[in-house]
C-alpha cells in the first residue's frame, strides 16, 4: 500500500517549518484535493501548488502565498482548476493569456504624447531657462 499522508488543519499549516536538511524548498502534501502541495523554503516563506497533468504533461500551477491564501482557499482554488482540467481547459495557459491581454491593454493606452505631457508637467517646474 502506498503511504498517504494525513489530512493538514489550519494549524498544523501554520506550524510547518522547513526542516533544514537541504537548502532545496520542500514540498508537503496536504490532503484534501489531490497534488495540493505546500511549499516551504529555507527562509521559512510558504506558498500553495497544486501538481497535476495537463495535455500528457506534469505541471506545477502557483495559488498563492501562505499568508495571503488560506487553506480553505486554497482547497477552492485547487478544485476550481481541477475541475478546468476536466473539462479539457489549461487554468496556467489561461492565466498566461488574460495577463498578456492586459498588458497588451495597458500599452495601447498610453501614446507617446500622453507620456512627453505626463512627463513635462513634472519636469518643466525644475528647468531655470524658459
Amino acid at each position: 500500500m502506498p503511504r498517504v499522508a494525513k489530512e493538514l488543519s489550519a494549524l498544523d499549516v501554520k506550524r510547518l517549518k522547513h526542516s533544514g536538511r537541504s537548502k532545496l524548498p520542500e514540498l508537503v502534501a496536504v490532503r484534501g484535493v489531490s497534488g495540493l502541495l505546500l511549499q516551504v523554503t529555507p527562509t521559512g516563506a510558504r506558498s500553495w501548488m497544486l501538481r497535476t497533468t495537463i495535455g500528457g504533461k506534469r505541471r506545477k500551477m502557483g495559488l498563492g502565498s501562505y499568508p495571503m491564501v488560506s487553506l480553505a482557499q486554497a482547497r477552492d482554488r485547487a478544485r476550481e482548476a481541477c475541475d478546468a482540467i476536466w473539462h479539457g481547459k489549461d487554468p496556467v495557459a489561461a492565466r498566461r493569456a488574460e495577463a498578456a491581454e492586459l498588458e497588451a491593454a495597458s500599452a495601447r493606452s498610453l501614446t507617446f504624447a500622453d507620456a512627453v505631457e505626463k512627463y513635462l508637467q513634472v519636469k518643466l517646474a525644475e528647468f531655470k531657462n524658459e
